[in-house]
């Protein structure tokens, strides 16, 4: 089983918003990932459910136009780990295309194989007369996928578009089925979940986790890309890494590059496998 750090969500590159780990007065968190701006694809802002607190979802659509975010405006919903449409229930699944698809194609990535997730995230504390910015510019672990089918979707017959459509019906909504975006570029490809975990079947294939401080991977003190990398990957090779990211007292991941592959041992499963245990999400089982 091979482990992918993938990195996903509103980042630096392409938008000056961040992903939010909000707090309430009790100390209770959410992890709330958002889409990156993409005008070509078909979903808007305004039709995604962040949370399923209320207060919740309304305080991160207002915190997008802070930024002068029309929610109005398209987005690219990828990876998709919640169940963000009241009248649609789906799989989780993650596409890529170009480059980092042709860099999971060249690590060998296969069926059973887990992705990570992580992005740049800002916690705040909010209640109904304040906001408090608690933290910002860190890169947090949100999420996980643990891959059950892999489509080309750009290879398919109209026959098996079709198959397709009506085995996952929410495939339709996945930005990576888009024919018309992709259409001219082959490597186009959409990681669908397991239904349950392979190593435990009362853990859904995917999800969203709970926060916890064991998920931030920037070292504190340090700056974004400057992480503690958690033990069990120490002195692993990790693709885009060499050994000048490794300094004597923080670990510097690389700035550019989506998709990290962690050479395949048995302790990296352990440790995807007790990160997914210890943090999924409950309401999510």
């Amino acid at each position: 089983m091979k482990i992918i750090l993938s990195r996903k969500g509103v980042d630096s590159g392409n938008c000056k918003a961040s992903n939010l780990v909000l707090f309430n007065n009790l100390g209770q968190s959410e992890i709330i990932m958002i889409p990156i701006p993409n005008d070509d694809d078909k979903i808007a802002y305004k039709d995604i459910i962040f949370s399923r607190n209320y207060e919740r979802d309304l305080y991160t659509k207002g915190y997008l136009k802070s930024f002068n975010i029309d929610l109005s405006s398209h987005c690219h919903l990828d990876p998709n780990l919640a169940n963000y449409y009241e009248d649609l229930k789906f799989l989780g699944s993650v596409g890529q295309v170009g480059s980092s698809q042709t860099h999971l194609e060249n690590q060998r990535i296969k069926v059973g194989d887990i992705f990570i997730f992580f992005g740049r995230f800002e916690f705040q504390k909010i209640s109904t007369d304040s906001v408090e910015t608690i933290m910002k510019d860190k890169h947090v672990m949100f999420g996980y996928l643990q891959i059950g089918e892999i489509i080309y979707p750009n290879k398919l017959t109209k026959q098996e578009r079709d198959f397709y459509e009506k085995k996952y019906p929410w495939i339709t909504t996945q930005p990576h089925w888009n024919f018309e975006k992709y259409k001219d570029i082959e490597n186009n490809c959409i990681y669908v979940a397991r239904d349950k975990c392979s190593f435990d079947e009362n853990i859904k294939g995917y999800g969203v986790f709970e926060f916890n401080e064991n998920l931030i991977l920037t070292k504190k003190g340090k700056s974004i890309s400057q992480w503690k990398l958690p033990r069990p990957l120490r002195r692993l090779n990790i693709s885009y890494h060499d050994k000048s990211n490794r300094k004597w007292t923080y670990f510097q991941s690389a700035v550019r590059g989506q998709e990290f592959v962690i050479e395949e041992k048995k302790k990296v499963e352990k440790w995807a496998v007790n990160l997914i245990k210890n943090y999924v999400n409950k309401g999510d089982i």
